[in-house]
């Protein structure tokens, strides 16, 4: 449209004989643009760019250790009795130990101040150290859902 302007976010300056042109242009751009589903797009960009990054977070202990058991105890109630994990020792012996008894262990290693440890090819329960209340981990980056859309209708 020829106009010569500057703008800063909402903010637009233009010449005085060129402001009827100008509202115009910015009313029919903000129609444009508002008419597009605009957080759709950029959260599927994001979520399309972003996929495999991870992010650092800290975590209560407690809660991590809950969501281990859970999802041992999901591993039980899918593969019931078809599978039994491996624990692999640092000389490369190998020892199954039943998802019950795995369960059972950590368990006792939640309650109780002591941990799982493997020791020389055995797995051993041992006194826990008081470990920081924290744990840092690293997790997949994600992107909540929006808000529904609201009932503005940019047609009126």
């Amino acid at each position: 449209k020829g106009l010569t302007f500057a703008s800063v976010h909402d903010s637009y300056w233009s010449h005085a004989c060129d402001v009827e042109t100008m509202n115009s242009v910015i009313r029919e751009q903000f129609f444009r643009l508002h008419s597009q589903p605009i957080m759709e797009n950029l959260r599927n960009e994001f979520i399309e760019r972003y996929k495999g990054y991870k992010v650092p977070i800290k975590v209560l202990r407690k809660d991590l250790e809950r969501l281990k058991l859970e999802k041992i105890a999901k591993l039980k109630s899918d593969n019931s009795k078809k599978i039994a994990p491996v624990v692999v020792v640092d000389n490369g012996y190998e020892d199954t130990i039943s998802l019950d008894d795995l369960i059972k262990m950590a368990q006792k290693s939640q309650s109780e101040d002591i941990k799982l440890e493997l020791e020389e090819g055995e797995l051993k329960l041992k006194k826990k150290r008081q470990p920081s209340m924290y744990v840092h981990t690293w997790v997949d980056l994600t992107f909540p859902e929006l808000p529904k859309r609201g009932t503005f209708d940019i047609e009126s």
